[in-house]
C-alpha cells in the first residue's frame, strides 16, 4: 500500500509539472477570438514592431516594385521568442468590392511574400504550400513557405488569413527553432472564436 500511494503522489506530481505552463491570455473583440500564449514568449513592444514592419514593408516593396499601404492595418498582437521567432495578429479594414476581391488580394499578397524572399535567397531554396486550415470551425487560408537559408538554417512562415467581420485578418509566424514553431502552431490551433 505504502508503494502504491508513493507512486500515485508521483503521478500527480509529474503530471502537475507538465500540466502547469504559464499563460497569457488574449481576447481581441475585432475578430472575436481568443488565444492563450505561453509566458516564454515576449510582448513586442508597439514602437519596435513599427520599426519591424517598417522594415519589412521597405524590404517587400523593394523586391516587388510595388509600393504597400498599410497605414490602415493594426497589429493586435506581435510576440517573439528570441531574435527569429515572432507571430503577429493584425486586422485591415476591407470593404469586399466583388465576390471574389479579397481571394484575389490575398493571393496576390502571397506572390509579394514570395517574390520578397526569392529576391534574397532564390526560387530554389523556396518551397511554398497553400491549405486551408480549421480553427475552431473558422476556415482559414494557410500559406506556407519553408525558405533554405543555408545549407544548415532553414525557416519556416506561416500566414493565416481571412476576409472576416469587414477585416483582412492575419496571423503570420516564423521561426528558425521547430520547438518554437510547434509553440506557435499551438496558440493558432486552439485559438477560439466567437461566432
Amino acid at each position: 500500500m505504502k508503494h502504491f500511494l508513493l507512486l500515485v503522489k508521483a503521478l500527480f506530481l509529474l503530471n502537475c509539472a507538465f500540466s502547469q505552463t504559464d499563460t497569457t491570455s488574449y481576447f481581441f473583440k475585432e475578430v472575436g477570438m481568443s488565444i492563450m500564449v505561453p509566458s516564454k514568449f515576449l510582448t513586442v513592444e508597439s514602437f519596435e514592431d513599427e520599426k519591424l514592419r517598417i522594415k519589412g514593408k521597405r524590404l517587400i516593396e523593394d523586391a516587388s516594385n510595388f509600393p504597400i499601404d498599410a497605414s490602415s492595418t493594426r497589429t493586435l498582437l506581435s510576440i517573439k521568442q528570441g531574435q527569429f521567432n515572432y507571430m503577429n495578429i493584425t486586422v485591415t479594414p476591407y470593404k469586399e468590392l466583388s465576390k471574389n476581391g479579397w481571394q484575389k488580394d490575398n493571393n496576390g499578397v502571397k506572390n509579394i511574400l514570395y517574390a520578397s524572399f526569392v529576391d534574397k535567397v532564390g526560387s530554389k531554396n523556396i518551397d511554398t504550400a497553400t491549405t486551408l486550415s480549421n480553427v475552431d470551425g473558422l476556415m482559414l487560408d494557410r500559406f506556407e513557405m519553408t525558405i533554405r537559408i543555408t545549407s544548415s538554417m532553414t525557416m519556416k512562415m506561416l500566414l493565416y488569413s481571412k476576409y472576416y467581420k469587414g477585416f483582412d485578418f492575419g496571423i503570420c509566424y516564423a521561426y528558425l527553432d521547430k520547438a518554437i514553431g510547434y509553440e506557435l502552431e499551438n496558440i493558432v490551433s486552439h485559438a477560439r472564436f466567437k461566432k
